[in-house]
């Protein structure tokens, strides 16, 4: 409440009696004390403005903080949200600005890799299924270039290598039989 400042702060007044100013002792003392409330009020707002900001910062490089912390754990999307928090409280910042473009980018990066490693995945599963096991092997070995080391692709290639051993085994017995049907000819 300002309007204590829409009032003289004294008053003061000529006395011809004693040819002098004289003022409002009574009248100076009631507006200095209002003066006095009002300048107590603004430092109190001013002390919660200072700890507003002081804590804004804090929270600040908390967000910023969480944020690295999510990006080396490998959670783009909760960087992101702590990067959008950040921005929000400090809007002109480049260097959240820079974080957010990279953390978008490896978001979209991750999400284009995801698809690729899905269409892989589904043509090695087709070339598995076909009893084509070193088509399907290389096509789980570009998945796993993708995905590193995804346990369904590398458990794939493993049946499929069990597969080719299998067929080789089978193989072999056939040759074996067809030796002894030889020899039985032959005799």
């Amino acid at each position: 409440d300002y309007s204590v400042l829409e009032k003289p702060i004294g008053k003061v007044y000529y006395d011809e009696v004693i040819s002098n100013f004289q003022y409002d002792k009574a009248y100076t003392k009631e507006i200095q004390e209002e003066v006095k409330e009002l300048e107590k009020e603004y430092e109190a707002k001013k002390e919660l403005a200072e700890k507003l900001e002081k804590q804004r910062e804090e929270e600040y490089l908390l967000a910023l903080r969480d944020a690295e912390a999510a990006i080396k754990d490998g959670d783009l999307q909760m960087a992101r949200d702590n990067l959008l928090a950040a921005q929000g409280m400090k809007p002109s910042e480049k260097e959240v600005a820079e974080k957010l473009t990279q953390v978008n980018n490896q978001i979209a990066q991750k999400s284009n890799n995801s698809e690729r490693y899905a269409a892989v995945i589904k043509t090695a599963d087709a070339l598995f299924a076909s009893a084509k096991y070193d088509e399907a092997i290389n096509a789980y070995n570009e998945a796993l270039g993708i995905k590193g080391s995804d346990s369904y692709a590398l458990d794939k290639v493993k049946k499929a290598e069990l597969e080719i051993k299998a067929l080789a085994e089978k193989d072999n017995e056939l040759s074996v039989d067809e030796k002894i049907d030889q020899e039985y000819k032959l005799m």
